[in-house]
């Protein structure tokens, strides 16, 4: 009985998997809920109830039972016989994908009977089906070949050139989705080509494109643009030298796209509409789409560029020649320029040098009459002494008291004092005009104390402020030691207070020319030199040290002084100048110098 119920289970099973199949493609679940509503009889014998659920465990046909009273599947053939009724459940599956499950109750009463009527009646309905389905799939493939003549047709309207064709597009289906693409695509491609042909059209030089005959090796010409026609006409459509030149140059062509499949830049002579023959630049390259060959080439009229090069050429010829000849004039004015500098130096070191000589005799000068007075004292009291002596030899000449020799004696030690303190300040005044002299002419270096140097300066030039009422005031710093030039400082000093005298102090404006160091840094000191006299204009300061420079030329300016001074400072002395001046305020000049002067290469390398 247990394996009468299976069989019968597995048979009813395969019915109904039979009538659900071809409804369940088209979701007809009315035609099914018929169909299930034969299989069930009213008695209590055969098919109970049958349930479609789907794949979420939803009611798809409940027949027979409802959906809230649907019992647990039955264990094993002995419960069900038991309870009179057999519960089933299977998964449907169409096609091998799960797409639900069945569940249908079988009356373990008349098993054999109701196998019997399932089977005739599940016969009809597979014929049914069958018919059904045929039905459909002449219909769908009527229609599926109709619409797919259409795409075939369009695209073959596409291929010769006409992208006017359009394939209609009629639901919501996959080929209407396809029309709607291929459309689309179709657009695409007649704006490509529009696109490419109005590139092709509007390119400014002439532009080729041909196709190779795979048999005879030959190019055909395809399109050539606007550029072309106008440029060299209408041209054949089979023209084996390919362009418009002579036959070697076309045969170097081919050989060159045989070769590398692309012809760089080349320049070529090509016929013109207008009979003439033009230098082009032609390039080209060689391309394969769907196993065709295909060549494009362009061509650029280069006669105005070569035209343009030849009048450059020639331009750049006459530019060389003007070029060397202005070389050749520039060096002769550079040659007449360094004579003339040199000159020019030359002066300038024949004035530097007699204006160190005009200020030496100027200060020659000053000692001379300086030493004029303790020279003339001493001459005095020699000749008194001389005198005297005579005189007392005469009256000592019958005997001499003791008090007549006192008084002689007395006289002479007076007379010697005299003499000794006169000469000793001519011995002064030579010994410091000897230094200074020696240090002008020799710019000798050695360690001095810097006070020293600008005492003796001082010295050498008191005959010119006590002719002149002017006052020297000096501040110096008696413990800074130079190792330097000694002489340039000197003349440094002496320019500096010889232009404050000749430019800054005059009648009525002025009496005071101070001097002052101090240490700025453990290596640097700090010069100035100042006086309270006329000052300098504005415009003037900018210019005071270059060479020739002179407020007062012709009344004892040389225009030399400041310029010597600052060559010397910036140059020998390695230092710094400034100056600061306002009219009617004086003027203070202020000189940086390193403690110890700069190596003079030049030297070393001589010595």
């Amino acid at each position: 009985m247990a394996s009468n119920l299976a069989t019968s289970v597995r048979t009813t099973s395969e019915i109904i998997h039979l009538g659900i199949a071809p409804y369940a493609v088209e979701r007809r679940f009315d035609i099914l809920q018929d169909f299930f509503n034969e299989l069930i009889s009213g008695s209590n014998e055969g098919l109970r109830y049958i349930v479609v659920l789907d794949e979420n465990k939803k009611s798809l046909i409940a027949t027979g039972i409802s959906i809230q009273e649907l019992p647990a599947p039955s264990k094993n053939a002995q419960e069900a016989i038991a309870k009179g009724i057999y519960h089933v459940r299977q998964p449907v599956l169409l096609s091998g994908n799960h797409i639900g499950e069945v569940q249908f109750g079988l009356s373990t009463l008349g098993v054999l009977d109701l196998l019997e009527r399932m089977i005739r009646v599940a016969l009809l309905v597979s014929l049914c089906g069958i018919l059904l389905t045929s039905l459909l799939l002449a219909v769908f493939g009527h229609r599926i070949k109709r619409r797919f003549g259409m795409l075939i047709s369009a695209t073959q309207e596409i291929v010769s050139g006409n992208y006017q064709k359009k394939v209609p597009e009629h639901g919501k289906d996959e080929l209407s989705h396809l029309a709607s693409h291929f459309n689309a695509m179709s657009r695409a491609l007649e704006v490509r080509e529009k696109k490419f042909v109005a590139v092709f059209n509007a390119a400014p030089v002439p532009m080729f494109l041909f196709t190779k005959d795979a048999q005879t090796r030959l190019y055909h010409r395809t399109e050539h643009n606007l550029a072309s026609r106008q440029t060299f006409g209408e041209l054949s459509e089979l023209n084996p030298t390919l362009l418009p030149c002579s036959a070697d140059d076309n045969g170097r062509l081919m050989q060159k796209l045989e070769q590398d499949s692309r012809l760089p830049p080349t320049e070529l002579n090509l016929h013109l509409t207008d009979g003439n023959s033009h230098p082009c630049l032609v390039s080209g390259q060689c391309f394969d789409v769907d196993n065709i060959s295909y060549l494009i080439l362009a061509a650029m009229d280069i006669a105005d560029l070569r035209m343009a090069q030849n009048e450059l050429q020639g331009l750049n010829r006459e530019l060389e020649q003007r070029v060397e000849q202005r070389t050749t004039e520039l060096e002769q004015r550079n040659h007449e320029l360094d004579s003339a500098l040199q000159t020019i130096r030359h002066a300038q070191e024949q004035l530097i040098q007699s204006e160190k000589l005009s200020s030496l005799g100027s200060m020659v000068a000053g000692v001379a009459h300086e030493l004029n007075t303790p020279i003339g004292n001493s001459l005095t009291v020699a000749s008194a002494l001389l005198y005297n002596q005579k005189q007392f030899k005469e009256e000592t000449a019958g005997g001499v008291r003791k008090s007549e020799l006192d008084a002689h004696l007395e006289e002479n030690q007076l007379a010697g004092e005299l003499l000794v303190r006169n000469l000793q300040r001519a011995a002064e005044l030579i010994t410091s005009f000897k230094a200074v002299s020696v240090d002008r002419t020799s710019s000798q270096r050695r360690k001095f104390p810097v006070s020293e140097i600008i005492e003796e300066i001082i010295l050498s030039m008191s005959p010119m402020f006590r002719s002149s009422g002017i006052k020297i005031e000096c501040e110096l710093n008696n413990e800074i030691q130079m190792d330097s030039f000694p002489g340039p400082l000197g003349q440094i000093i002496s320019n500096l207070v010889s232009n404050a005298l000749t430019h800054g102090i005059n009648p009525g404006i002025g009496e005071r020319i101070s001097i002052h160091t101090h240490m700025l840094d453990k290596d640097h000191l700090m010069l100035s030199v100042s006086d309270d006299g006329a000052g300098i204009p504005a415009e003037h300061l900018g210019k005071i040290f270059d060479p020739f420079f002179t407020t007062k030329l012709g009344q004892g300016g040389s225009g030399l002084g400041l310029n010597i001074v600052y060559n010397l400072v910036t140059g020998l002395l390695g230092g710094q100048i400034q100056v600061k001046s306002s009219v009617g305020q004086g003027s203070e000049f202020f000189i940086t110098l390193p403690l110890s002067a700069p190596v003079d290469e030049k030297k070393n390398d001589a010595a």
